[in-house]
C-alpha cells in the first residue's frame, strides 16, 4: 500500500511538473544604456521598478565579427573614462542584437535570424510555440521593425517590412502581435485620404480587416482599455493603434502599459487545458529614436513609459500569477547615443529632481557599451550560470546570446539550432 501511495504521489508530481505554468515576459527597451535610465531617474527623482529586481547585472551586445574586451573599453578604468570614440564605437545594430537575444546566436548587422542569407536561426518563441506555449510580440514602434521582427521572422535585410510583417502574421507563432504602423492614420490620429502600406502590405491589411486571418484587428484606444480590463479576453489579436509609426504619447493611442496588460490578459485566458503559459516580448522602442536624435527630454518621457509598463506588469503578476512561475526580464538591445557625463566620465550625475542631469551625447549612433539586465521571478540566480566576466566599472555581465538560453531552461524547452 505504501508503495502505491508513493507511486501515486510521484505520478501526480510528474504531471504537475509537465503541466506547470511557466511565463516569461521579456522587455527590450531599444537603445537604452544605463545612463538613459539614470537620466530619467535623476530628472524624476524616483527609481525605476527594475532597480528593485533581484538580478541587476549587465549584458554585452556585440554582433558577429566583433567582441567585448573589458581591457579595451576604458581609457582609464580607475577614473571611469570610457573609450566611446574608439573601441566602444564598434557595435551591433538592432537586427543582429534581436537575433542574438531570440536565437542565442550571433549574426551580421542588418540580418534578422539569418546568417549570410543562408542559415535560418530558430528562436525561443518558435521553441515555446512548438511546446504548447502562447506567444506575443508587441512594440511601441512599427511592428515589423528589427526588434519585434527578431521574435519569429527571418530577413536578409531588416528594412523589408512588408515581407517581415507577412511572416509574423502567417507563421502561426504569434497569438498577439502589433504596434505602430497603421496604414490609414497619421501619427496625430487623423485618417489619411490614401493608405500608406510601408509596414504591412495592402493584401495583408485587407485580409486582416475583412476577418480572413485568425487575428482580430484592434485600433481604438477604448478597445485596448477594454482588453486591459477583461479577465476573459480570448482569441488572436493584431494591435494596430491609430498612428503611422512610432506611437505618440497622446490620448488617441494606448500607452505601452495598457497594451502590455491587454496582452497579458489575452495570453492568460488563452492558456487552455494544457496550462503551459506564455512567452511575451514587449519592446519599448522609442528611447532608441530619442537617443539617435540626441534628445534627452524625449528619452526621459519614453523611459517613463517603460517604467509604467514594467510596473503594470509586476502588478499583473502579483494579482494573476506568482514569481515562481513567472519571470520578467528587462534589458536593451544596445546602447544608443554614447551618453556620458559632461566631465568625460561614464556615469551621469544629478542636478536634482526636476532638472536635467549632467550628460552629453557623443554620437548619433550605437555603441558597444554593455546594457543593464534586470530579472525578477523564475528560477533564483538563473543567469548566474551565464556570467562571462566582471568589468571594473559595469561589473558582472552576460552576453545577449545567453538570454534565450536562460529562458529556454526556465520554460523547459529546447532551443533548436
Amino acid at each position: 500500500m505504501l508503495k502505491k501511495i508513493i507511486l501515486t504521489i510521484a505520478v501526480i508530481a510528474m504531471a504537475a511538473a509537465c503541466f506547470a505554468e511557466k511565463n516569461v515576459i521579456l522587455v527590450v527597451s531599444d537603445g537604452t544604456g544605463i545612463n538613459a535610465i539614470n537620466m530619467y531617474e535623476q530628472f524624476s527623482g524616483k527609481k525605476t521598478v527594475m532597480r528593485s529586481f533581484p538580478t541587476k547585472i549587465f549584458c554585452t551586445t556585440y554582433c558577429y565579427g566583433l567582441d567585448f574586451d573589458s581591457s579595451k573599453a576604458w581609457k582609464d578604468a580607475s577614473a571611469q573614462i570610457p573609450d566611446i570614440e574608439g573601441y566602444l564605437r564598434n557595435c551591433t545594430d538592432s537586427a543582429a542584437s534581436a537575433t542574438a537575444i531570440n536565437s542565442g546566436r550571433k549574426t551580421y548587422n542588418g540580418h534578422v535570424n539569418l546568417f549570410s542569407g543562408l542559415e535560418h536561426y530558430d528562436t525561443v518563441a518558435l521553441a515555446a510555440k512548438r511546446a504548447g506555449y502562447r506567444v506575443a510580440d508587441v512594440t511601441s514602434v512599427s511592428w515589423a521593425d528589427a526588434t519585434p521582427a527578431g521574435v519569429s521572422a527571418h530577413s536578409i535585410a531588416r528594412g523589408r517590412w512588408n515581407p517581415i510583417s507577412h511572416e509574423l502574421l502567417s507563421n502561426g507563432i504569434n497569438d498577439v502581435l502589433g504596434g505602430g504602423g497603421n496604414p490609414w492614420y497619421h501619427t496625430n490620429g487623423t485618417k489619411k485620404e490614401e493608405a500608406s502600406y510601408n509596414v504591412i502590405s495592402s493584401s495583408d491589411w485587407d485580409d486582416v480587416s475583412k476577418g480572413a486571418t485568425p487575428y482580430k484587428l484592434i485600433e481604438d484606444r477604448e478597445d485596448f482599455l477594454a482588453l486591459a480590463a477583461d479577465k476573459n479576453a480570448k482569441g488572436k489579436f493584431l494591435f494596430s493603434p491609430k498612428c503611422s509609426g512610432d506611437m505618440p504619447i497622446a490620448d488617441h493611442v494606448p500607452t505601452t502599459a495598457e497594451m502590455a496588460v491587454a496582452t497579458l490578459n489575452i495570453l492568460k485566458n488563452n492558456n487552455g487545458k494544457d496550462g503551459k503559459g506564455f512567452f511575451f516580448m514587449l519592446e519599448e522602442g522609442r528611447p532608441d529614436h530619442a537617443n539617435h536624435a540626441n534628445n534627452g527630454e524625449n528619452n526621459v518621457a519614453f523611459i517613463n513609459a517603460l517604467d509604467d509598463a514594467v510596473r503594470a506588469m509586476v502588478e499583473w503578476v502579483n494579482k494573476n500569477s506568482n514569481w515562481n512561475d513567472t519571470m520578467i526580464i528587462v534589458t536593451a538591445d544596445h546602447e544608443t547615443g554614447g551618453i556620458r557625463n559632461t566631465d568625460g566620465t561614464y556615469f551621469i550625475t544629478s542636478n536634482g529632481a526636476g532638472n536635467m542631469p549632467n550628460y552629453e551625447y557623443t554620437t548619433g549612433g550605437h555603441t558597444n557599451c554593455p546594457v543593464p539586465f534586470f530579472v525578477k521571478g523564475g528560477t533564483p540566480g538563473l543567469y548566474n550560470r551565464y556570467i562571462r566576466g566582471k568589468d571594473p566599472v559595469w561589473g558582472k555581465y552576460i552576453d545577449n546570446t545567453d538570454i534565450s538560453k536562460g529562458i529556454a531552461r526556465f520554460m523547459d524547452i529546447r532551443l533548436i539550432k
